[in-house]
């Protein structure tokens, strides 16, 4: 009996655990030019990445997504250069 009176509190940590760092407020706190290493504690690491290099000039695109929300950002010489917010078309949010 007691360790069914534990369920809710079990179901309630795990719940909480799995909330999504893909949110509109953690989008919101990334700023022009903040460092990858910044972003990246922000939103843990990027589903998918890809960069090129020419001479001392480097890009990188770095994707967020779950199954609801996108988030992309740019960075130019390890610095946020443009991002964007997916949810929906309708709260597509591009800076």
């Amino acid at each position: 009996m007691k360790l069914l009176s534990l369920l809710p509190l079990v179901v309630l940590l795990l719940v909480a655990g799995c909330e999504s760092k893909l949110e509109q407020d953690n989008f919101r706190r990334i700023e022009t030019d903040m460092s990858e290493a910044e972003v990246f504690a922000i939103l843990g690491e990027p589903d998918e990445t890809s960069s090129l290099q020419f001479g001392d000039l480097s890009g990188t695109s770095a994707v967020w997504k779950d199954d609801n929300t996108r988030i992309t950002i740019q960075f130019v010489n390890d610095a946020v250069k443009f991002k964007q917010y997916t949810r929906s078309e309708a709260d597509r949010i591009i800076e």
